[in-house]
């Protein structure tokens, strides 16, 4: 058998050629891009810088102090032991080791930057031996030599210590009204807590618990304080005269002298009466004296004896007809009612005359 070799034509060829090339030409395709995370970003944070808020500024507290004023009279100060005493003047600043002298009828004023309010009577001395700066649990301390003081105490100066010392004790007030009297020539202290918490300490360590309205005495030194008493219708009548800050009762004088202001007025309100009674035309002051003497006035109130506290003289009486005589003045607490004053001094007369007392 024979076999037949078929031999491509050129065309033949050439068509497979063209084939190849058309292939090996032709372009791969293009492969679609896959979906890609999104981009991720790193935020850094930025320091915005920031300003303090502005604050008011803190108030700076001055330190207490203590300032003279309403000066009467002659009154001597001195602003600290450094220096000598010269006469006061308004507005003078006392530091501690300082201190103040008032002279006959003289009266002063010391007020502590605290609010806390101290008077002063005629004859009196005291130093000031502590006065802390600081207006919270402030300290207070004054050493009185002689004569009197009455002191006032308010708002945060009450919450502290204020002293008043004596010869022969300490007096101590907590808050509000305290009076202390040192007598020259007995020594005797005096102590009134007209209202708020005091105390009296004598040297011995004894001590006596005041409250409104009592008082208290040391007799003299090495005393131990009295019990605690009631306050008598004078010293209320000593706080309305002296310190007006003071919530003393009501004080009314009444003239028992024979005349025709006698017994004015003769309605007023519940409180303190202050008797004043005189008798006088002579002279000469050795006459006056030579007819009254020792002797006093019998006053008496509804019937009982009115006890005479003040009694001066011979002394000049002023006026139409000045002439020397003497007189006396006492002092009673009234409740409200209706009351006989019974008077006589040194005259045959007896006067009498009714007084009214109303209801605060």
């Amino acid at each position: 058998m024979s076999s037949t070799l078929k031999i491509a034509t050129p065309s033949a060829v050439m068509n497979l050629t063209a084939a190849f090339i058309l292939a090996a030409c032709q372009l791969a395709p293009t492969p679609i891009p896959s979906a890609s995370p999104p981009p991720t970003f790193t935020v850094i944070p930025t320091a915005i810088p920031t300003r303090a808020p502005t604050l008011p500024p803190t108030p700076t507290i001055p330190p207490r102090s203590a300032t003279l004023c309403e000066l009467q009279q002659k009154v001597d100060a001195r602003s600290d032991s450094a220096v000598q005493w010269r006469e006061a003047i308004e507005g003078q600043s006392v530091l501690v080791g300082g201190g103040v002298k008032t002279r006959d009828e003289a009266r002063a004023r010391l007020d502590i930057s605290d609010g806390t309010v101290m008077r002063m009577a005629a004859n009196s001395e005291f130093t000031l031996t502590e006065l802390t700066p600081g207006p919270r649990e402030a300290v207070t301390r004054f050493k009185l030599a002689l004569g009197k003081l009455w002191v006032a105490l308010t708002g945060t100066a009450g919450e502290g210590v204020f002293e008043i010392e004596t010869p022969v004790g300490v007096a101590t007030v907590r808050g509000s009204y305290i009076s202390v009297e040192l007598a020259e020539d007995t020594g005797q202290a005096v102590v009134t807590c007209l209202e708020g918490e005091c105390r009296l300490t004598g040297t011995t360590g004894q001590a006596t618990d005041l409250s409104h309205d009592q008082q208290a005495t040391i007799a003299g030194a090495g005393q131990n304080p009295s019990p605690a008493q009631p306050m008598e219708a004078a010293q209320y009548a000593d706080w309305a005269r002296n310190f007006p800050e003071a919530p003393a009762p009501p004080l009314t004088s009444i003239l028992l002298s024979p005349g025709d202001g006698q017994c004015s007025p003769n309605t007023f309100p519940a409180g303190v009466v202050e008797l004043t009674m005189g008798v006088g035309r002579w002279m000469t002051p050795e006459e006056a004296a030579a007819a009254i003497g020792d002797s006093n006035p019998t006053i008496t109130l509804n019937g009982e004896p009115v006890t005479i506290h003040d009694r001066t003289g011979p002394e000049r009486h002023p006026g139409d007809d000045p002439a020397w005589g003497f007189s006396v003045r006492t002092y009673v607490m009234l409740e409200p009612g209706e009351y006989t004053i019974t008077s006589q001094w040194h005259w045959d007369l007896v006067f009498n005359c009714v007084i009214e007392v109303t209801g605060p």
